[in-house]
């Protein structure tokens, strides 16, 4: 049974959620457990709230059918601990993951940097849209730059598409900007750069 914390910054969270995984033997290597508290969840699960996305054994559906069914998700800690400890990916290494969210690609790209290289697939474009999206905002594997440089139009595809809206306003600011001086949304603070999203109201 998980005893950890339901509530608390999503710092304090990732700590936890290591912790459990430690204790109940997930977590078997320093490199993954390095890699699964350094790596935000957050990031990759927006629709759920921190607690929930950093709970051991809770999966976190991003996308539903017309009639609410789940069809796509971030798949638990847990599972995505051992699988991750089962593959072994090391340095240098060539990944190719099948079934893409973006979460998992951002462990495995981690895992394998700085020379080893991550392609991550999936049949549904909207996901494969979302995944450029945030492998790119945040920064994760060697392809990185390369994945933010699509990511104004990958976010407006996937904005249109998913949301039914005009589209993201996507804009970059210098990293010492204080955040009451950039607009209100998302902020993805990079090394030299604050990136700030919003979406506009819908008309």
């Amino acid at each position: 049974m998980n005893t950890e914390p339901a509530s608390g910054t999503p710092e304090t969270l990732r700590a936890a959620m290591v912790r459990t995984l430690r204790e109940d033997g997930t977590i078997r290597t320093e490199r993954v457990a390095e890699v699964m508290a350094r790596v935000p969840r957050e990031h990759f699960a927006p629709e759920a709230q921190p607690a929930d996305a950093y709970d051991p054994e809770r999966p976190v559906v991003t996308k539903r059918d017309r009639d609410g069914l789940a069809i796509s998700s971030v798949s638990a800690a847990n599972v995505q601990t051992f699988m991750l400890e089962q593959a072994d990916p090391r340095p240098g290494e060539n990944v190719l993951e099948i079934g893409s969210g973006g979460m998992f690609a951002a462990y495995l790209a981690e895992l394998v940097a700085p020379d080893g290289a991550v392609t991550t697939m999936d049949i549904d474009p909207e996901v494969t849209a979302r995944t450029r999206f945030e492998l790119g905002a945040h920064g994760h594997g060697p392809a990185a730059t390369a994945a933010a440089a699509r990511l104004v139009n990958e976010i407006r595809t996937w904005d249109r598409e998913h949301r039914g809206g005009p589209g993201a306003r996507f804009e970059v600011h210098p990293a010492g900007t204080p955040d009451g001086r950039l607009p209100a949304g998302r902020v993805v603070d990079k090394t030299h750069t604050r990136i700030t999203i919003s979406w506009p109201e819908k008309a």
